[in-house]
């Protein structure tokens, strides 16, 4: 029974720590401390009685019609309209996510942010994703596959922490699909939003992404449930929007010349399928310093002659052996330290294509040519031509473009949604005859529990260490008192039943003795 909700958490990279973004507020009341754009529920009542009718059509299609017109109330439909028109504001405000690029705006980063918030999720047991917010706490933001997520975090937490009937968690979903909303995709009908998420403190899922450098394949059906043309739709269709930045990823440059907008320049037709079948890729080992600069080294295509190259992690195995036998250093940190005074924060490789250049250091300042017609590709980017299987897929989206908008918008909402209707943070839905129980608000100790053994017994609050280490002992801790509960609870309810039973048949024992002695009296 027990063992339902914690065994996953020791096998799938869970960590508990101290959540440096703050304690989440979950639940407060407007009056107190709250997010800038949280308002109370007079001033959203006022605001939304005010909307024309066109503009509350608009903010109310973002959201899933059975769940918003069904499942809440009047007040709590305000609530996340507003929160949508919140997201809306601030994204035409002209804040700007990151002043080495070269467009202002805020729109990718709240979109890569749902898509990094989401991506913890496991469909083998149900953990992570969205459900829960655990993308807020420190210790999963600090992870390295989440560079430069805290700036989209901080922002939504300080628009809307503390609200009282929608969870900060709903609002990372939310600005996720009003950001795609404002780059004009075309098919936001096919991405309705379902809220109702928790949001858990102390709970970070780290290493879950897949990486840049591998196919990506098995981790996207495997891990997220998704087909391969799912699959192949969502890594190009994200890959539309924005720019890699060295600070933030190790990568550097636009995926497109339009990295605010879902079709290409003066409208045209989505450029990342038909560019990445191109044949004029050229691949360089790009160097990232801490002074902004970058260091651009020509490299062998690794996918050169239909090669599919390792995984890194397989890559990182061979690097370690070559160390160790004193063969060779890591090549890409060796091309950059040529001439170099300082060290570089790291080496990657990646593709780009749009104009020539010289091999060399280069700064914001000093862009390779004109970073409108530079464009690069990622490994994973090449994976979908370069496999087999994937290849057909690319083709049939570069060649039509409202299959790819309807397949990105399927895959994107299940992304969204995964998780969200599990038990906590305890995998799956519970099984017949078991139902999910909380401790109090903690959905983070929610467990499946059999329904005839269950009792309101009370179990105490779990204080987390601040160390990945310990939070796996406190986690076994934990699961030895769930499992021991559980078994306590089930012998004692047994036993009760014995007993019951047994003074049952002993009542009857004593009412036919008494029937018989009055009956030998009347006789």
């Amino acid at each position: 029974m027990q063992f339902h909700f914690i065994l996953p958490l020791l096998v799938f990279g869970v960590c508990f720590a101290d959540d440096e973004i703050g304690d989440i507020p979950t639940d407060v009341d407007d009056d107190n401390d709250v997010g800038s754009a949280v308002g109370t529920v007079a001033e959203r009542q006022i605001w939304w009685d005010s909307l024309l009718e066109s503009r509350k059509t608009h903010l109310t299609n973002l959201f899933d019609l059975e769940w918003f017109n069904k499942e809440i109330d009047d007040q709590t439909r305000v609530a996340y309209a507003y929160m949508a028109q919140g997201v809306y504001d601030f994204l035409d405000s002209g804040v700007d996510s990151n002043p080495d690029d070269s467009y202002i705006g805020f729109a990718p980063l709240l979109l890569r942010a749902s898509f990094h918030g989401s991506g913890s999720f496991t469909h083998a047991t149900g953990t992570g994703g969205s459900n829960g917010g655990t993308i807020f706490n420190h210790a999963e933001l600090a992870d390295d596959q989440n560079g430069c997520i805290s700036g989209a975090t901080t922002e939504l937490y300080d628009l809307f922490h503390g609200h009282s009937m929608v969870p900060l968690s709903d609002s990372l979903v939310i600005a996720g699909v009003v950001a795609l909303d404002t780059m004009n995709f075309p098919r936001m009908d096919l991405i309705p939003v379902t809220g109702g998420r928790d949001t858990i403190q102390n709970v970070a899922h780290r290493d879950r992404l897949p990486e840049v450098d591998d196919d990506p394949t098995a981790r996207f059906t495997q891990q997220y449930d998704l087909t391969l043309s799912q699959t192949v739709s969502l890594i190009g269709g994200a890959h539309n929007f924005g720019s890699a930045h060295a600070k933030c990823s190790k990568y550097q440059g636009q995926w497109t010349a339009s990295p605010l907008d879902w079709f290409g320049p003066e409208g045209s037709d989505p450029t990342f399928f038909p560019d990445l079948l191109r044949d004029d890729w050229r691949w360089y080992k790009v160097c990232s310093f801490e002074n902004n600069t970058v260091d651009y080294i020509s490299m062998d295509d690794p996918f050169a002659n239909g090669a599919i190259p390792e995984d890194s992690e397989d890559e990182d195995e061979e690097d370690e052996d070559e160390d160790e036998d004193g063969d060779s250093d890591s090549e890409g940190e060796e091309m950059c330290l040529v001439m170099k005074s300082e060290e570089p924060l790291d080496c990657e490789s990646q593709a780009m294509r749009g104009c020539d250049f010289e091999d060399g250091l280069y700064s914001n300042n000093n862009s390779p040519c004109n970073v409108n017609l530079l464009q690069m590709r990622l490994k994973s980017d090449f994976f979908l031509k370069a496999n087999a299987k994937m290849l057909p897929f690319a083709q049939g989206f570069a060649e039509d473009p409202d299959l790819l908008a309807e397949e990105f918008a399927i895959a994107y909402h299940k992304i969204l949604h995964n998780g969200l209707n599990r038990c906590g943070i305890s995998g799956h839905g519970c099984s017949e005859g078991h139902i999910c129980k909380k401790v109090g608000d903690d959905a983070s100790l929610a467990s499946c529990v059999h329904e005839s053994y269950y009792d309101d017994a009370f179990v105490g609050n779990v204080e987390y260490d601040d160390s990945y280490e310990n939070g796996a002992i406190y986690i076994t801790l934990l699961s030895i008192v769930l499992v021991f509960g559980a078994t306590t609870t089930a012998l004692v309810a047994l036993l009760l039943k014995k007993v019951n039973s047994m003074a049952t048949k002993q009542n009857s024992k004593e009412s036919d003795s008494a029937m018989k002695f009055k009956l030998n009296e009347t006789l």
